[in-house]
């Protein structure tokens, strides 16, 4: 009898089996305020995507932002709240203090970090 030959194990998405994957709102939040702070999208647009994002408010954030991206326009606070109401999604995200609120968060946490060491 021939040996069947098996077909390597195919790693399941979380989703496809009901659960629910890691997230961590506060590191999402820290990764948004960056991105929006530093004007650094360009530095992860390869590596994440919007549905990497647990939170459908950091979802929109960040399709603004790869939004801006493409078009090739500066990704700040203003741009970012401008793309989202363009979109009719910022006050679905917690308006202009949300947006206000990641950059301000990062920065504190930045601050603190470089305070430690």
């Amino acid at each position: 009898m021939q040996k069947k030959e098996e077909k390597p194990k195919r790693i399941r998405d979380p989703l496809d089996i009901g659960r629910i994957p890691p997230s961590c709102i506060d590191i999402e939040s820290a990764v948004l305020g960056s991105i929006i702070r530093d004007n650094a999208f360009h530095l992860i647009v390869t590596t994440l995507r919007a549905e990497m994002f647990y939170t459908d408010v950091h979802q929109k954030i960040f399709k603004a932002a790869l939004d801006l991206f493409e078009e090739n326009h500066p990704i700040d606070a203003l741009t970012i709240s401008e793309q989202l109401k363009t979109n009719g999604e910022l006050e679905l995200v917690g308006g202009r203090y949300y947006i206000s609120q990641l950059t301000a968060k990062t920065a504190t946490s930045t601050k603190n970090q470089g305070a430690s060491l």
